[in-house]
Order: structure tokens, then sequence, then C-alpha cells
């Protein structure tokens, strides 16, 4: 792993390499360790500092409101590092979001806890659908799709696509590929299609598509959807 050395974020702040972010949800085997071959910096969203200083990771910023952050754990993480936001309005992985603006995140613990936080993570994902983010769980990378994406999968490898909004789309290089089908959020979805082997590629009218990959792929993800979001203006809301 990686550390950044003794200098803090001063939030909030634009990098230029990538940002892990960890949450206080279940961290999987090698998840935090996968992260960090990708990312320079870790932010640790309130309670997920707890677990970067149990994998020997200080953060160089832990955010939020820190109504989950021990004060044992609290003194252990230098002052100037600690960024204290205590509006309710957006959740603690939104204000990491927000507050750090970088060309990746990969966002390690916001999955496999209570359903709820989970729901609300998948919301910071489509809502941010222009930055790139690459949310991480047991079995799954999963990220938001702008308007084209592309990415060299081996034949057979599971691909789903979600829709958290009416967004029509085409797709080549799947077992079920597509032309201009509509997906809804309340209608027609796309999970567990595959790749036919080689270039998968996507189009979409709109953002409100949320790929899954196996977690075996997150570091060619990463690369594919920097590239997709290379060319395009980024917003963070």
């Amino acid at each position: 792993m990686r550390d950044s050395g003794n200098s803090a974020l001063k939030l909030p702040v634009s990098v230029s390499e990538p940002v892990a972010i960890v949450g206080g949800g279940r961290i999987f085997e090698g998840d935090l360790a996968n992260a960090l071959r990708i990312a320079r910096f870790v932010v640790a969203a309130d309670g997920g500092a707890t677990a970067a200083l149990e994998f020997g990771r200080m953060p160089d910023a832990v955010v939020g409101d820190l109504d989950s952050l021990g004060e044992s754990e609290l003194s252990r993480i230098p002052e100037n590092r600690i960024v204290r936001i205590d509006e309710q309005e957006s959740t603690d992985f939104a204000k990491c979001v927000a507050n750090v603006d970088a060309p990746l995140y990969v966002a390690v613990g916001f999955t496999g806890a209570r359903l709820d936080h989970e729901l609300a993570n998948f919301n910071v994902l489509a809502a941010n659908y222009e930055s790139a983010i690459l949310l991480v769980g047991e079995f799954d990378v999963c990220f938001a799709l702008g308007s084209s994406f592309a990415i060299e999968l081996p034949q057979g490898t599971r691909v789903s696509l979600f829709p958290f909004a009416e967004v029509c789309g085409s797709g080549s290089g799947l077992k079920w590929s597509f032309e201009q089908l509509l997906f809804s959020p309340t209608g027609r979805v796309g999970t567990s299609n595959e790749a036919s082997g080689g270039l998968v590629e996507l189009k979409f009218s709109s953002s409100g598509i949320v790929a899954i990959l196996p977690k075996r792929f997150l570091e060619r993800a990463a690369e594919a959807i920097v590239q997709s979001r290379s060319s395009a203006p980024r917003r963070i809301r």
C-alpha cells in the first residue's frame, strides 16, 4: 500500500491522481489493497477512518459529521486531516465526493451492511454520473455511465446494466446486443447479460445507467471509465 506521506488534504481540493474513499460498511478481503493499487490518496467517510486505520493506512482526510467515529480513533488522526461537516442533507459519501475533485474515485466499504445506506450510496453514484466513481462490493464493481462507454471483456463475462431513470440505449459486443432499447427502473432492465468476447460498446441517450461487472475487472473498469470521461466536462453535485 502506498502512503501519501505526512501531508493532509485541505478540503475542498482538486487532485490530479485517483482517490480511494473508505466507508464504514463491510470491506471485503483485498478491497482496500486493490483500491490502493489504483489510488494515491485515501479519504475516509466518517467511520471509514476506523477501517483504514485497521488496515494500517492513515487517511489523508476524514470527512463527515463524525457521528460514527470513536474518540480513540479520532485521537490517532492528526487534527489537520479531520474535516467536520455537520449538515444532514447529504451522506458522508456524498460529502467526500463533493469536497475532493479527482479524476477517479474507488469507493470501498459502502455495500454489504445496512440496505438503506447501500441504496443511498447508489443514489450518490447515479447523481454524480459525470464523475468517475467505482463502487466496490463483495462480488461486483459498479459505476454510472454517461452517453458512451467501451471496454474489452472476455467471453462470458457478466455485464449488467441497471437504469436509475428512463434511458434509451444501444449495445454491441454482448450475447444479447440491443438497439434503441428503452430502459426504466420500473420497466426494462439489463441484468445478467454477457460479453461475447472482445470490445463491448454502449451508447445511451442520457445518463441514468449503472453498469455492474465482476470485481476482478476493477482495474480494467477504472481505465475504461476514465477514458470515457476524458473528453467530457465534469460536474459534481
